[in-house]
């Protein structure tokens, strides 16, 4: 019989923003639809199964203070069988269809590659069963190539070969339960695929080895039979000083150097991006406009400190500014919200983990309605249009058709004189958000 973890909560309801049940969701009704698509739909939400039900409070100061039951069984196979029942539990309550995981998420690292992999084979063939049971599937796949100390130089871009090749290993093990569990996603994070001293590193041989891994696990991955999205995910400064993947634009340049565009796309990291002096929403447009945005793991960082803190997401105006974006690009479907963020490191409480996710789904479900609403029946549309009339008609149209010189842009300014100053209202524009929130 299966234990239950979280007995007090039933099944969370969408009982609308009147409510004042905390078990509730006051904004994000799955089947609410608008335009061509269902909340459930436009979002895709994703529960991280490392920071949900792995993640124990440690920080830089202090060792754990989250004592989770299914990780006190002194028996690592029982232990993630447990796990994954806590986690299917959660999934179910909050009606989430996806889930995101490294390998050793759903189990503890073995003695050896062997080891592991008979383990992860285990754990699969469970989180299959309940998979078969719910139709709740992963988001995306990953090997955590940065916790275990062989990886301290690095995994991918380690001056050891040997690391190198047991990275390899460990991937294929990942790719072939990501295969098994009809994974959207596969993506790999970086960690740590950077350096701390430009004195003791050949970048071009990492960038290099890089490339040529990457194109190992393409040609892997699509001989057996994985049709999801390759993924890479950008990271500044964390873990390393300077990280290869600092920010999408840098990844993308990447891909484009070595072929590899029509092969991976991005997933943007909130708490990530502004780490790299970016908002979400503007890493998003530049995944979006080279077609490379594969979905969003939404957080926040706590911007007082600077611990790796990812919290989970409350920012009203910059989540509606995310929606917004998607909605201009007419990108909005098949792409995911992934949590990955974690309780505080003093909410101890198994149920703090549900009303937080409860909180971040009502965000993105407010934000996404207010978009919808701003894109289709406001004047934002007409306002953006406005702004570059310029260049819809006369010598404007034709510069934006390439038919101008240099010298023709010359003569129009000698003859046009000091252009006008116009007013960006961004003003206005902020006030559009915050009218329809």
């Amino acid at each position: 019989m299966i234990k239950e973890f979280f007995p007090d909560v039933g099944s969370i309801q969408y009982k609308g923003s009147d409510s004042n049940d905390l078990y509730s969701f006051k904004w994000y009704d799955k089947d609410k639809t608008f335009g061509d698509y269902s909340l459930g739909d436009f979002l895709q939400f994703s529960i991280s199964y490392w920071n949900s039900f792995g993640n124990k409070g440690n920080d830089f100061y202090g060792s754990s203070t989250k004592v989770y039951p299914w990780l006190l069984i002194n028996d690592s196979v029982k232990s993630a069988h447990l796990k994954a029942d806590a986690a299917f539990e959660l999934m179910s309550k909050l009606n989430i269809d996806y889930y995101s995981f490294h390998d050793f998420d759903l189990i503890n690292e073995g003695t050896d590659l062997t080891d592991s992999e008979i383990k992860l084979q285990i754990i699969s063939d469970y989180i299959k069963e309940k998979q078969d049971l719910t139709h709740i599937q992963p988001l995306w796949a990953s090997a955590n190539l940065y916790t275990n100390p062989r990886y301290m130089n690095g995994a991918v871009t380690n001056p050891d070969f040997g690391a190198v090749a047991y990275a390899g290993a460990q991937v294929q093990n990942a790719l072939d339960i990501a295969i098994k569990l009809n994974a959207k996603n596969y993506v790999f994070w970086g960690g740590r695929e950077g350096y701390s001293s430009i004195l003791n590193t050949n970048n071009s041989i990492e960038k290099s080895n890089t490339a040529k891994f990457l194109k190992y696990c393409r040609d892997y991955a699509r001989k057996n039979g994985f049709e999801g999205n390759l993924v890479i995910e950008p990271s500044a400064h964390t873990p390393c000083r300077h990280q290869y993947a600092a920010d999408v634009k840098t990844v993308i340049g990447f891909l484009l150097k070595n072929k590899l565009e029509k092969d991976f796309k991005i997933i943007v990291n909130s708490h990530k991006a502004f780490l790299a002096g970016h908002a979400l929403s503007d890493e998003i447009q530049a995944a979006l406009e080279c077609d490379m945005l594969s979905g969003i793991n939404a957080n926040r960082g706590n911007e007082f400190d600077d611990l790796h803190t990812e919290l989970f997401p409350i920012d009203l105006i910059e989540a509606t500014k995310t929606m917004l974006i998607l909605l201009r690009n007419n990108s909005i479907h098949n792409r995911g919200v992934n949590f990955e963020a974690s309780t505080v490191r003093n909410s101890t409480d198994l149920n703090d983990i549900i009303i937080a996710h409860i909180m971040s789904m009502d965000t993105y479900a407010r934000a996404a309605i207010a978009a919808h609403k701003i894109y289709n029946n406001s004047k934002f549309k007409e306002w953006i249009n406005f702004r570059y009339r310029t260049f819809k008609s006369g010598i404007g149209l034709d510069f934006s058709k390439g038919k101008l010189s240099l010298e023709d842009l010359k003569d129009y300014a000698l003859e046009h004189g000091e252009p006008n100053q116009i007013s960006s209202k961004q003003e206005l524009y902020e006030q559009l958000i915050i009218s329809h929130l």
